[in-house]
């Protein structure tokens, strides 16, 4: 068996290229197969596409590779393959996902006896693998992510979640529940966020821009993630973003709890939201929230998240239900003439959470007065 090993310098990895019968392929990973946390499972609906590969491969047809990683250094001079077996489980797959699910298909029917003996034993065809070893976590999120070329590609929400999944498992913010996509479920009670919203606008605190991610956006903030995993464990950037800005939803909730009438508000459409959890447990409101803190603290107004903290508590409740009745106007209003109706919410969220937490504005505090101004800015930014 040949072996070409490269150092990928990018990811600092080292990569092997290989050949593998398909029996060997398969008992090298057939544990593995749900052992990765940030892969999708496998592809429903897609029976015609798969059932082509697994006539392919019982015919002895070349597939790209299969890309796998193992995160253990191999020493110079190692076979790699034997270096495997003695540990498999360290094997992940970043790459080839479901033609692995096909090969097990394949593997089975033979044992089985549906693949006719004259066909001959396609466990013998060869399959093409590279396997990056000494990779760390980082390295195999941004390989997942350049390779994610097949035939269903991850949505960006599920690119957005793998990347920052140790937010999600580590996240202490008492009350706070997040709903991941794969969870399929709707956040509607105080303290449901979808943890795709928290995390653009996690992001959007980290940038200083309330415009959302695209595919190479994801890329570039593996940046981000090599820079912030360098923060101290005392620091935790990401629930204190998130539990101020739960204490911000909880602060309207409690002032206003009830629902919206809004029959005599003639609105164009139906209302953005009717509750306070509603307004706000949404990205636009998150990511207007993240650009504003950012905004401010680089103008050297807050500080902190404890500051963040001090001008939620310092919100006048009296204002919070006319506040609430505005925002759901000026974003109705605000519907008839955006361009992108999500960018214009996040530009509308920005500059209403600059004007309700600027201690040196003369909106601070009072909610009614910042959505008014924040729509006063909005016209003047788009118009």
């Amino acid at each position: 068996m040949k072996t070409l090993c490269i150092d990928d310098k990018r990811i600092n990895a080292r990569n092997y290229v290989i050949q593998l019968s398909i029996g060997e392929y398969y008992n090298l990973i057939m544990d593995r197969l749900n052992d990765n946390e940030y892969q999708r499972k496998r592809v429903r609906n897609a029976g015609s596409i798969y059932d082509l590969l697994k006539q392919d491969l019982i015919k002895g047809c070349v597939m790209p590779p299969i890309v796998l990683a193992y995160c253990e250094a191999i020493s110079d001079g190692e076979e790699i393959i034997e270096v495997i077996k003695r540990n498999p489980g360290g094997i992940k797959i970043l790459d080839g996902l479901q033609r692995s699910y096909t090969i097990r298909d394949v593997v089975l029917d033979y044992e089985s006896g549906k693949i006719p003996a004259e066909d001959g034993n396609p466990l013998n065809n060869l399959v093409r693998v590279e396997i990056y070893t000494g990779i760390n976590k980082l390295g195999i999120l941004y390989r997942m992510l350049t390779l994610n070329t097949g035939q269903t590609r991850m949505t960006t929400r599920h690119q957005i979640e793998i990347i920052y999944s140790d937010y999600k498992t580590n996240c202490q913010v008492p009350g706070v529940n997040l709903i991941s996509e794969v969870d399929g479920n709707t956040p509607r009670k105080l303290g449901d966020y979808h943890f795709r919203d928290v995390i653009e606008g996690f992001t959007s605190y980290i940038q200083e821009d309330f415009l959302t991610m695209d595919r190479l956006d994801i890329l570039d903030n593996v940046k981000d993630l090599e820079r912030l995993a360098k923060v101290t464990k005392e620091d935790n950037p990401f629930d204190d973003f998130l539990a101020a800005y739960h204490h911000f939803v909880c602060k309207m909730k409690s002032s206003f709890g009830g629902e919206l009438n809004v029959e005599d508000m003639k609105l164009s459409s139906n209302p953005y939201a009717l509750t306070a959890v509603g307004i706000f447990n949404k990205s636009q409101s998150m990511t207007g929230f993240g650009n504003a803190v950012s905004s401010l603290k680089s103008l050297d107004v807050i500080g902190s998240f404890k500051d963040v903290d001090s001008a939620i508590d310092e919100i006048s409740e009296h204002t919070v239900e006319d506040g609430l009745y505005r925002i759901v106007s000026c974003l109705d209003s605000l519907r008839e003439m955006a361009k992108k109706i999500g960018n214009d919410q996040r530009l509308y969220f920005y500059r209403f959470f600059r004007r309700l937490l600027d201690k040196e504005g003369a909106e601070f505090g009072n909610v009614d007065a910042a959505a008014e101004k924040a729509y006063n800015d909005y016209l003047r930014e788009t118009r």
